[in-house]
């Protein structure tokens, strides 16, 4: 027999419906309104921010098939139950909520397995200060580590790291909702110049490219868009772009620019 925690709010199966703990956001008649079957699995150490982040992403539409939480991990721990999700065929994301684990180094082979089988993880790592240290021995009795340890071991292809809960249902709604990427080369379609050009600078920043579009191209999707956009990627202007006239929708107000 296998032991889940103790210390822990227990798990729910979401793709058969099984909920096995006492958390009100996996329990109709204290707080789960609807079960949202997908494919984004969590495991974290802590149960009321590992339901928190099943409850969150259900508000903004994320879909799950397991959430589980491991507590003090007596016998099966967060690298166990991570490495048996990225072998379940109902699973393509994975948000680990990571206090501290026995080797650092089996979090690259995680990414490493991940990569393998076209699935991606998300890590949240607490416990980076002395502080936090104390929080995490106090919580779950797991030894947060040497910070440096595991920043080296996250970085690693198949492994994103977050800096706090609403990042992790960001990273899991990309990921669920898109395909792998063929390449670096990225689009940008935007009603907004502004956000186009803060996008491409980020685009850049993260080290993927974005490139102008051919003059071909360029004239096949003036035909699609209104006479003040742009189509070069993003939309930006130029002196050689066409420009606003006054009066137009989107246009710039008298004596000013867009």
């Amino acid at each position: 027999m296998r032991v889940l925690g103790p210390n822990a709010e227990g798990l729910i199966n979401v793709v058969d419906d099984i909920p096995v703990g006492f958390s009100p956001t996996i329990d109709y008649r204290r707080g789960l309104v609807r079960l949202r079957r997908g494919d984004v699995a969590v495991v974290a150490h802590s149960g009321g921010l590992g339901f928190a982040l099943f409850n969150d992403g259900l508000s903004r539409g994320l879909g799950f098939s397991h959430v589980i939480s491991t507590g003090n991990e007596v016998d099966l721990d967060l690298g166990e139950l991570a490495g048996h999700l990225l072998d379940d065929p109902a699973t393509r994301v994975l948000l680990l909520f990571l206090e501290g684990i026995d080797d650092p180094g089996r979090l690259t082979a995680l990414g490493a397995a991940a990569v393998a089988r076209g699935k991606r993880i998300v890590v949240a790592k607490v416990g980076s200060s002395a502080a936090g240290r104390r929080a995490a021995l106090a919580h779950t009795a797991h030894d947060a580590g040497d910070a440096e340890a595991y920043a080296r071991a996250l970085d690693c292809p198949g492994v994103l790291r977050a800096g706090d809960q609403e990042q992790m249902i960001d990273f899991a709604l990309a990921l669920s909702r898109t395909p792998r990427p063929a390449g670096t080369r990225v689009g940008v379609v935007t009603v907004s110049g502004g956000a186009g050009t803060w996008l491409a600078d980020d685009l850049v920043d993260a080290g993927l490219e974005v490139p102008l579009l051919s003059d071909g191209l360029q004239r096949r999707l003036r035909e699609l868009i209104p006479a003040y956009g742009s189509p070069m990627n993003p939309g930006r202007r130029d002196r050689a772009g066409a420009q606003y006239r006054r009066g137009e929708p989107g246009g710039p107000a008298a004596g000013g620019q867009r």
